[in-house]
């Protein structure tokens, strides 16, 4: 199954991609790149304890990684950064979401720094953090399987998450500036509900005191919002609401062209 190879973010990304949706360019290492690394090149998967996997990810590894890497690296980057990101079945699906469970890098400008990133997030697989989330959801007896996205990074004036139900509509929650720190759960967002047909039917709007910006030297920076001219223009927010219906008329085409 290609989900299974690829894992969730990869196959929204494909699907956005499918739909003519503009997404910056990108590039997906698979869960077999993954396996390669962990088990060798007989791939006789078989369980390994958090440690040996870390150990692993931390020493030398196969040649295919650096290849594969390098030719992702050519496709993806252009000057600008990218954002490494892990994807994996168990993130973004319908029944598990996974979310902010495994890292994430963000701003990446060297090559070095990538294979660091990867091998970075392959580790966070095997974290007190996951691994309970496994235990919790009935797959402590599954290996993990980590495909990663690489991303070239976009300079966000607004950014965010939306959810899509059916029946009741749509969920938008968004920050000035990165999401990262709302995707981790770390902070709140401005709150927007709206009805199928984008209106706004409930809004709260939050106080944000940082903005995250992409670093000119690499990573990220937390700024502040005064800094950033985004004192959350009280009467709307970090969205206005030509910008939530848009959104949702982007996600309700989606679905519809999707069933």
């Amino acid at each position: 199954e290609i989900r299974s190879l690829v894992g969730g973010k990869a196959m929204g990304l494909s699907e956005i991609r499918s739909a003519d949706l503009r997404t910056s360019k990108w590039a997906c290492l698979t869960t077999a790149l993954f396996d390669e690394c962990l088990f060798g090149t007989q791939n006789e998967e078989r369980h390994i304890s958090s440690r040996a996997a870390l150990d692993i990810f931390d020493g030398e590894l196969p040649s295919i990684f650096y290849q594969s890497v390098d030719r992702a690296w050519k496709i993806v980057s252009d000057g600008r950064g990218v954002a490494v990101r892990s994807s994996s079945a168990l993130e973004d699906g319908e029944k598990l979401s996974a979310a902010g469970m495994m890292d994430s890098c963000l701003n990446i400008l060297s090559l070095e720094e990538l294979y660091t990133s990867i091998c970075k997030i392959w580790a966070s697989a095997f974290s007190d953090r996951m691994t309970e989330y496994r235990r919790a959801n009935g797959l402590v007896t599954q290996m993990p399987k980590v495909a990663v996205v690489i991303q070239r990074m976009v300079r966000a004036d607004t950014s965010g998450i939306l959810f899509y139900q059916p029946k009741s509509g749509f969920t938008i929650s968004a920050v000035y500036g990165l999401a990262n720190e709302l995707v981790t759960g770390k902070t709140d967002g401005d709150m927007y509900r709206a009805d199928r047909l984008g209106r706004i039917v409930e809004r709260r709007i939050v106080h944000q005191a940082f903005v995250t910006i992409t670093d000119s030297e690499g990573g990220i920076a937390r700024i502040s919002s005064l800094r950033r001219g985004a004192t959350n223009r009280k009467k709307g927010g970090s969205l206005n609401h030509r910008q939530v219906r848009r959104l949702c008329m982007i996600a309700e085409d989606h679905q519809r062209s999707a069933q």
